[in-house]
């Protein structure tokens, strides 16, 4: 019966059946079905994003302090 599904499926919708027998693979070395590693990596790109926009929140305050020291110092020394 399997088989009999597997045959009309890849029929019916040839890439549709190709696309959902890559999802189902596992691989050998993790075990990991594609789908799982997809929604795992998507997990990463997703904490990676929120440090990179943390670091970007960084730099903007450590160029604001470094404006404000600058502009400190010269209107402490006018001749600067």
């Amino acid at each position: 019966m399997k088989n009999l599904i597997s045959k009309v499926a890849s029929r019916l919708a040839p890439r549709t059946y190709e696309n959902l027998q890559l999802l189902a693979t596992v691989d050998v070395q993790t075990g990991e079905t594609v789908a799982t590693m997809l929604a795992r990596h998507q997990v990463e790109v997703k904490e990676l994003r929120a440090e990179v926009n943390e670091l970007r929140r960084d730099n903007r305050r450590v160029t604001e302090l470094y404006d404000a020291v600058f502009e400190r110092i010269r209107s402490d020394n006018p001749l600067v």
